[in-house]
């Protein structure tokens, strides 16, 4: 999931809105984690309580009546059993299962919450000082409970919040289901991250245009480049002359002179609607769009709003006051 979202730019709610439209059938919540709970904790975990008489959490099912839960009660149930198994665990067995977590979900890890792992691991390493896990024939009771005692001081609850934001991110999603919904809801595609190239979007925009033609036509003007599938689908293109249907006579639409708009740079069109009167956005939008010819919508909502708020949310606000302004304007 951390992947869609820097290639999409997505912000904590479209990361939110996107796996609510996928779940449950395109959402694998605990996939890496239960790699990394086979092959780095599972053994030592097994080892630890039969050696040790530790508590062996048992890895955690969603059956039954929890089986159509929502995401946020899978990752809740994640949370409690990693840090009852950190608990339990050598602070190098939990390091290792949790790296190869972070390096599967990210395209570089060695930054992400490296201020959260670091107290975490050094106050786990802390408590374990002069404990020999490995001492099976030589287990001092005293030592082991003092060891348990002082590494449940030294570690509160609050050393595993980062694990709730991991536990969102590393949620393996299905890349093409995923990718097709962002696309039909006209999100921007910004930029390749491993697994997810842009040859592999256009070939999902190409197949999505034969299906939603309409629906399609503006996010493939987002990302035209020389030689794209897209550009015959729209001859609406940059500084493109406007359509017969664009400027048709509509008796009931309110009319935008031609003054205002034409040969003039974009943000001059914006400020000189504004002192017009124009007041509300949808009209300097749909004069941006489809007379002065600006057919990338992220473009228009950085002329409407400036750049202040993210991509995505400039290109959202621009598609929105297009849809408002649809049937409503006419110019000479």
């Amino acid at each position: 999931m951390a992947r869609i979202k820097e290639a999409f730019r997505l912000n904590e709610n479209d990361a939110e809105t996107l796996v609510a439209e996928l779940w449950p059938h395109n959402v694998f919540p605990w996939e890496l984690w239960g790699k990394a709970y086979d092959t780095f904790w599972r053994g030592v975990a097994a080892s630890n309580a039969e050696m040790f008489k530790l508590n062996n959490p048992p890895y955690p099912e969603m059956t039954g009546i929890w089986a159509d839960a929502h995401v946020n009660a899978w990752c809740e149930k994640m949370y409690v059993f990693f840090s009852e198994l950190a608990f339990a665990l050598p602070a190098n067995s939990v390091q290792k299962g949790l790296n190869y977590i972070l390096e599967e979900t990210y395209e570089d890890s060695s930054r992400i919450f490296s201020a959260e792992r670091e107290a975490l691991f050094t106050n786990l390493l802390e408590a374990e000082r002069g404990f020999d896990w490995s001492g099976f024939h030589h287990i001092d009771t005293e030592k082991l409970d003092e060891m348990l005692n002082d590494k449940a001081f030294r570690i509160p609850k609050n050393s595993y919040h980062f694990i709730s934001r991991l536990l969102r991110e590393s949620l393996v999603v299905d890349k093409l289901a995923a990718v097709r919904h962002l696309l039909l809801c006209e999100y921007p595609f910004d930029h390749e991250v491993k697994g997810l190239t842009r040859h592999f979007v256009e070939r999902i925009k190409t197949a999505l245009a034969a299906e939603h033609p309409l629906v399609l036509d503006i996010v493939a003007q987002e990302s035209n480049t020389p030689g794209s599938p897209h550009e015959s689908l729209t001859s609406s293109m940059l500084g493109a002359a406007p359509s017969v249907a664009q400027t048709e006579t509509n008796e009931d639409a309110i009319l935008i002179p031609r003054a205002l708009w034409e040969k003039k740079k974009p943000q001059q069109v914006c400020d000189d609607m504004r002192v017009a009167g124009y007041t509300d956005d949808a009209p300097i939008a749909h004069a941006l769009y489809y007379w002065v010819g600006i057919k990338i919508l992220t473009e228009i909502g950085t002329i409407l709003r400036g750049e202040d708020i993210s991509d995505s949310a400039r290109h959202k606000y621009a598609r929105k006051k297009l849809k408002e302004a649809e049937g409503r304007y006419r110019t000479e």
